[in-house]
């Protein structure tokens, strides 16, 4: 809406173009009639004016003088002359002072109306150029090279401090990066709708996904503006948001010094207590740890890793976040401290063909671009040396399954040995016992014990289908050291002693004397 004055000595006049037209409709707003050149100069200081429709003759000064001092007061007023004389001089200088329109008395509607509509398309287009020039001057501004071109439309600024608003960055690491998309996309559009701050001072940063801002420092009480602009936020936004308020800069030409100053702020927002806001001025600056070296931790998380087992992991990977907090660590060391975590296990990566610089890869991704605390790090940490464990248990198990072949054709052809059992075979593969045990109930659905004596009790129906071998020889050949206890397994498997089981078979009904077994 542009603000109007309407400068007559008559009152008549000024009632009258006052409730001519409806102006609002125009974009338009009259704020005060003034009875004179003096009134209308003053109020013209101390107040935003656009458009002045003043009379050429009034006492003391006339229209056009006061249009010539108002000219070097405020370069861009638009004037519109009301005049009850049609005289050619009044134009010809009405022109040289760039006066946009010459009305006559009395006032007619229609070329008032065409006057307004042309100062408004003309006010309108000039907003859009100097719209986009400063636009464009604060994104060169962040990035370090300052169009010195545009620089006049923001000497005016002064001091001022840049803002950065971002989002908690967990769905970029979970490879759902279009969920941080949207979201950034919301707050840019929530921060240049915020009252508080020159939407062409705001700036979207695509690389680091997060939303900067110039905010001058004159009439801004910085803790004020940043309650006001996070309450505002907060009626859009419905994920968690994080604002940073950088050093101020003593002037806007230093801007990106303010800007560089918000990396300690997010150092900080790292390993502290969660707040939603942080201000440069709170901090003591670089109060964090640039060095994590804690080599005793390394082993034990390589060591969890090796064992294949998740529980491990998980203590390991939260005694690393305590530590990052309790040491006030930053995020690029903690990082760094990761990588060193996956050079340990390079070797041992390389054994199942893992590729190393994949998994340091992705931490580097989220180094360069994503606003992160401990507990999301440490989270990721944990997901993917799970995944690696997880990996490298399928690789075990599918080289365990080829040797569990081997295992049963041992068994096959060992089974009358007495000395057979899991242990034996573990050692003889060189294969831990219970994950020797793991892989074969997996692979046969049975566990080894169950597999060897379902396999002599089978061999021992064989050899009890002749009469030519007694119970006892049979109990010996399939690898039974006692015969009461074969006799005890037979029994339990089938149903019927050993004894019976061959008379059944032979169909001879006799008995064997308890000297025979």
């Amino acid at each position: 809406m542009l603000n109007v004055i309407i400068v007559d000595d008559n009152r008549i006049i000024t009632e009258g173009l006052k409730h001519l037209i409806d102006w609002e409709s125009f974009g338009f707003c009259v704020t005060v009639a003034a009875r004179n050149a003096y009134q209308a100069m003053e109020f013209c200081a101390e107040n935003d004016v656009d458009v002045v429709i003043t009379d050429i003759r009034m006492p003391e000064m006339t229209g056009l003088e006061m249009i010539k001092k108002l000219r070097g007061i405020k370069q861009n007023l638009k004037f519109i002359i009301i005049s009850g004389y049609s005289e050619f001089e009044y134009a010809k200088t009405a022109i040289d002072y760039g006066v946009k329109g010459y009305l006559l008395k009395p006032v007619e509607e229609d070329e008032l109306i065409g006057i307004l509509k042309n100062i408004k398309e003309e006010h309108d287009e000039n907003k859009r150029k100097y719209d986009s020039r400063l636009n464009y001057w604060a994104y060169t501004a962040l990035s370090g090279k300052p169009s010195s071109e545009d620089f006049d439309l923001a000497q005016s600024i002064g001091k001022a401090r840049c803002v950065a608003v971002r989002c908690r960055d967990g769905k970029v690491i979970s490879n759902k990066a279009h969920a941080e998309s949207r979201n950034t996309d919301i707050l840019f559009d929530a921060v240049k709708s915020f009252d508080g701050i020159n939407s062409n001072l705001v700036v979207k940063n695509t690389a680091s996904r997060s939303i900067e801002c110039i905010v001058p420092s004159k009439n801004n009480d910085i803790r004020t503006l940043l309650k006001d602009l996070r309450s505002h936020i907060s009626t859009r936004a419905d994920f968690d948001f994080y604002i940073f308020a950088g050093k101020e800069a003593d002037d806007v030409r230093k801007i990106i010094e303010s800007k560089n100053s918000i990396k300690d702020l997010y150092e900080i927002f790292f390993y502290s207590d969660r707040t939603d806001v942080f201000l440069y001025d709170d901090y003591t600056g670089s109060d964090y740890v640039k060095v994590f070296d804690d080599k005793a931790l390394i082993e034990k998380i390589t060591s969890a890793v090796k064992k294949g087992s998740g529980e491990e992991v998980k203590i390991c990977t939260d005694e690393f976040c305590t530590a990052v907090k309790k040491k006030k660590i930053s995020a690029d060391a903690a990082i760094m401290y990761i990588y060193n975590v996956f050079f340990e296990l390079g070797g041992y990566f390389g054994e199942y063909k893992i590729d190393v610089l994949k998994y340091i890869n992705r931490f580097s991704m989220i180094r360069g671009q994503c606003l992160i605390d401990a507990d999301l790090l440490t989270e990721f940490l944990r997901e993917t040396l799970c995944e690696i464990t997880d990996f490298i248990d399928r690789q075990k198990d599918k080289k365990s399954l080829g040797i569990v072949n081997d295992v049963i054709e041992y068994v096959n052809s060992h089974y009358n040995d007495p000395e057979l059992n899991l242990q034996a075979v573990a050692d003889r593969y060189y294969i831990n016992v219970v994950y020797l045990g793991r892989v074969f109930r997996k692979k046969i659905g049975k566990s080894f014990n169950t597999y060897i004596n379902e396999l002599r009790i089978e061999k021992a129906k064989k050899l009890l289908a002749s009469d030519d071998v007694k119970v006892y020889e049979v109990a010996e050949m399939i690898g039974f050291v006692d015969a009461n206890y074969f006799t005890a397994k037979f029994t339990d498997a089938v149903g019927v002693p050993p004894t019976t089981y061959r008379n059944n078979i032979l169909g001879t009904g006799k008995e064997e004397h308890t000297d025979d077994k």
